[in-house]
């Protein structure tokens, strides 16, 4: 007796028309994050991926079905939910434009590679366990064959173990680039989310593996008889509903309390990336932050804050811009609130010798550094500084430089030039503020990333200056902005957030926006600077738990695939 399956999970269902619809189920997954947050849309995709993937396990190449589908449903979502590194390309200028295709195509499918691997070490190994002495006959059929519950559930942990792994690796080998991870398809702030916490942002991506799994199970069994789809329906509903349950209790007991004596000042300034690049047209930007920082209420300012970008160059080597700031920050009184801007920093690199690397003229760094500079009777003076870590592919560094510069014409080579990472964070302690974690720009994406303890006290907040022009008039922004958002949920540290093009605002310890600016608009808020809260069982060491047990997971399917292969052989 035949089943009824879904028509994309029959198995003379290849070619085209499901290439096609494999990218486009990629790029429905991206409606389930910021600015949407369709979460059920990103479920079904994932679940449609388990399906398709069942499929293919019952293919003669089962693993290079698997590693094709995988890499067309990444492909499409990471494009769609990546498509605005483009815009750095265009800001840079017209040079740029030939080589944004194959860039951005180049790092679409090295992303999707991760997805590729996994489809297609779930499709060979789910092979034999989903089929197993059936695949000796010599007329096959998975039509004719359903796979035994107990195989199946094996099976479904053999994909969420894979795809868990998969996400792991693309956060963390080479450099990372965790965007979009897929828990962030919960809003930061509302009850979902509340759960990283907990288990942190991976932790949430392995939520809605399962939770996705279930979905997927249940329409393979609604497909045989809709009272089997009954179980898997339920527990996943379970899981859900525990995990609001949970968030929204933890939000009612919220107590948002605010540090005496600071209140800061986030300025910001509507432009695009490519002005900063017309010489003009900076200098407009700049002394439109000047402007607008010495707005109504500067006598009860302790801190005043800009973003990242807002100034082209090397501030810090600017001494008329200093001073024009200092002037007009400087009250009555004499005094003055501190400046906490972004700003590049030069520094010449010394070789074992003393001398300076690479001859008379020196190998010359460049850094993006959040600094702090205070005015002492009009007297400016840097009193704390933080190096940017993690640089952005494409905006801050191009990967592959050297090899593209020995490529591209000479004209072009010499517009190619990146920045130098930092060292380690280190936490900042700044005149009048607690301990702080600057963190700037897309730094804020990183699970784990904010010094805990160490070198001194741990940080009361965070600091996250983001120039998110690079990201155009696209979704990009608000992506940004939901994830950086975790980082308080996980730590349990309020953020401020200054950024152009972006949300700016202050985020209390549950991840949601205190004060809110509005984007895309010059304007300043006046924010108080929230409490952090008793620190979330939230560690490292819980993803290290996680990684142990997806690679035990994994392990014990890969033994039981050798061992049903090994029965096989015997008959």
């Amino acid at each position: 007796m035949q089943t009824k399956t879904l028509f994309f999970t029959a198995p003379d269902w290849q070619g085209k028309r499901s290439a096609l619809l494999d990218i486009f189920m990629g790029g429905v997954a991206v409606l389930g994050f910021a600015p949407f947050h369709i979460f059920p849309l990103t479920l079904l995709s994932f679940a449609y991926l388990f399906l398709r993937l069942q499929n293919a396990a019952a293919l003669k190449r089962a693993g290079r079905a698997g590693f094709n589908i995988g890499l067309r449903v990444g492909f499409g979502f990471f494009l769609f939910g990546m498509y605005w590194i483009g815009s750095a390309f265009l800001a840079r200028g017209a040079e740029f434009i030939l080589l944004m295709p194959p860039m951005i195509l180049g790092l679409v499918l090295l992303l999707s590679l991760f997805w590729g691997i996994a489809g297609g070490l779930f499709a060979r190994l789910s092979r034999s366990i989903l089929y197993g002495p059936s695949l000796s006959g010599p007329h096959f059929s998975p039509q004719g064959h359903k796979p035994q519950g107990g195989r199946l559930i094996i099976s479904a942990i053999l994909f969420i173990n894979l795809f868990f792994l998969a996400e792991y690796a693309r956060g963390h080998l080479f450099g990372g680039l965790p965007w979009n991870l897929p828990g962030y398809i919960f809003k930061a702030g509302g009850a979902i989310s509340q759960s990283a916490s907990i288990v942190g942002i991976y932790g949430l991506n392995l939520i809605v593996m399962i939770l996705s799994v279930c979905l997927a199970i249940s329409i393979m069994k609604w497909m045989e008889k809709p009272l089997n789809a009954l179980f898997p329906g339920l527990l996943g509903m379970g899981i859900f509903l525990s995990l609001f349950v949970f968030g929204h209790h933890r939000i009612s007991q919220a107590d948002v309390q605010f540090v005496p004596d600071v209140n800061l000042r986030i300025v910001q300034v509507d432009f695009l990336q490519k002005d900063q690049f017309d010489p003009n047209r900076a200098f407009d930007i700049t002394n439109e932050f000047i402007r607008t920082s010495y707005g109504e209420g500067l006598e009860g300012v302790s801190h005043i804050i800009w973003p990242e970008g807002a100034v082209s160059g090397l501030l810090l080597e600017n001494p008329n811009l200093i001073n024009a700031m200092g002037a007009t920050l400087t009250r009555s009184d004499g005094t003055a609130p501190y400046w906490l801007f972004n700003s590049l920093r030069r520094e010449q690199k010394i070789n074992g010798n003393g001398g300076v690397n690479g001859g008379s003229n020196g190998e010359v760094l460049f850094y993006n550094s959040s600094v702090a500079m205070g005015f002492d009777k009009g007297s400016p003076r840097v009193v704390g500084y933080e190096d940017k870590v993690r640089l952005v592919p494409f905006g801050e560094f191009i990967p592959f430089e050297r090899v593209l510069k020995s490529i591209v014409p000479q004209s072009l080579s010499t517009s190619i030039a990146s920045m130098t990472p930092g060292g380690h964070k280190k936490i900042l302690d700044l005149p009048g503020l607690p301990p702080v974690s600057a963190q700037i720009c897309y730094e804020g994406i990183f699970s784990g990333l904010t010094p805990i303890g160490g070198e001194g006290a741990s940080p009361s907040w965070i600091l996250n200056q983001s120039n998110d022009a690079w990201y155009g008039r696209s979704i990009g922004p608000y992506q940004h902005a939901n994830q950086v958002s975790y980082r308080a949920i996980e730590q349990g540290l309020p953020i401020i957030r200054a950024t152009v093009n972006g949300i700016s605002g202050s985020i209390d310890a549950y991840g949601r926006y205190v004060s809110k600016l509005q984007k895309s608009q010059t304007q300043y808020a006046d924010v108080k600077l929230p409490r952090q809260t008793a620190k979330p069982l939230f560690s490292q060491l819980i993803y290290k738990f996680m990684l142990l047990l997806n690679v035990i997971g994994f392990i014990l399917c890969l033994v039981m695939n050798i061992y049903i292969k090994c029965s096989i052989q015997k008959q």
